[in-house]
Order: C-alpha cells, then sequence, then structure tokens
C-alpha cells in the first residue's frame, strides 16, 4: 500500500499546486492514472464508466472499495488514540502574555 500513500500525499500535493499537462502526461508515465482525456471528452468518458459500474455485481464493488480503503481506515484507526491526546494537551495550552516593557 506504498503506492496508495504515494499517491495520496506526493501526487495529491502535486495535483493541488500544480495542475498541468506535464503533470497529467507524467502521470500516466507512471502508471498512476489509466489515461489522460481532453476536458470536452471528460465528461463522456465519465459516464461510460459509470454506466460500466453500474452493470458489475454489487458485492464486486462492496469488496473492492473495502479492499483500497482498509489500509487508510487502519492508520485512520491506530493514530485516533494520539490525536485525541494531542487535541487534549492543546486545550491546557494558556496563551503567552507579551513581556513588560522594562522601565529603567
Amino acid at each position: 500500500m506504498a503506492l496508495a500513500s504515494l499517491v495520496a500525499g506526493t501526487l495529491g500535493g502535486l495535483v493541488t499546486y500544480a495542475t498541468t499537462t506535464r503533470l497529467a502526461a507524467a502521470a500516466l508515465r507512471l502508471g498512476l492514472v489509466a489515461e489522460v482525456l481532453p476536458a470536452d471528452k471528460l465528461l463522456a468518458r465519465a459516464w461510460a464508466l459509470a454506466e460500466d459500474l453500474v452493470r458489475k455485481p454489487t458485492l464486486l464493488l462492496r469488496y473492492t472499495r473495502l479492499l483500497f480503503t482498509e489500509y487508510l481506515r487502519r492508520q485512520m484507526h491506530d493514530l485516533l488514540g494520539y490525536g485525541l491526546a494531542m487535541e487534549s494537551l492543546a486545550l491546557f495550552e494558556k496563551p503567552e502574555t507579551p513581556a513588560a516593557p522594562d522601565k529603567r
């Protein structure tokens, strides 16, 4: 599942800040995406894929989703206690008061 982390982390950040045609071509070359389409053909292709998914068995779709989300679910579960502890500790933080000017 290292690929999922790579896609979610590194490529996700790149897509957010640098949405370019070169990035799409690089993702295609690396095998992170199956195809790259021009904007005018994108909606038609999305509908074709959606219609293909509708014809698949429901259990196949459900278990495929579970397969791909299990890694992220496990990471969230493993780090939940740590995150809650950090959030609780942050509640005890007292804002720093600015130091009084030195009157000499």
